[in-house]
């Protein structure tokens, strides 16, 4: 009984993390920055990460949590733009890593408190701050917990933290005293 219960509320988060995913990009996507370049959120995440160091698709891929394939495309679709060019490693020709145009880093240089994650109508956003910052951080920390127990899960939760700090300015990144007070509650 209690296994068909679990069984039950697996597939409720399943669903939910779904519709909070789904709500929140089609909101992000409507966001100013991106409408104007015409990118994806894919794309805009790749645009921050390369320019913070041109990367190849392989390096990327973890980082963006993406299967190469698909980036690939949203790659592709950057150069089209004029927004990242692929280029060559002359020490080693097989590598191809991939940088930001001058436009590219101007798209990517949205501040991401000012960008689509912070857009009025991000209904991610919205509910959180109906949550409070205290029942927040406790949804966050039993979504941790939930993806450490998972297969592979410590390195998820690595690669999570790089695409944040990758995402987001100094004001994301407290203190180490502040994060030690925040992992002793």
């Amino acid at each position: 009984m209690e296994n068909d219960q679990n069984k039950l509320i697996a597939m409720e988060i399943h669903m939910l993390g779904t519709v909070v995913a789904k709500k929140t990009i089609q909101a992000m996507q409507n966001h100013r920055v991106l409408a104007e370049a015409g990118i994806s959120m894919l794309q805009f995440g790749v645009l921050r990460a390369i320019c913070r160091q041109p990367c190849t698709i392989s390096e990327l891929s973890p980082i963006m949590m993406v299967d190469p394939s698909t980036l690939v495309a949203a790659v592709d679709a950057l150069e089209r733009k004029g927004l990242a060019v692929r280029g060559r490693d002359p020490n080693d020709r097989r590598r191809v890593p991939i940088s930001a145009t001058e436009e590219g880093a101007r798209i990517a240089a949205c501040p991401p408190l000012k960008g689509p994650f912070a857009a009025k109508d991000n209904p991610l956003l919205n509910s959180i701050e109906a949550m409070g910052v205290e029942r927040a951080r406790l949804l966050l920390d039993l979504l941790r917990e939930m993806v450490g127990h998972m297969p592979d899960g410590p390195d998820l939760l690595d690669q999570v933290t790089t695409w944040v700090r990758l995402q987001s300015p100094a004001v994301f990144h407290p203190s180490s005293e502040q994060e030690q007070e925040h992992t002793a509650q």
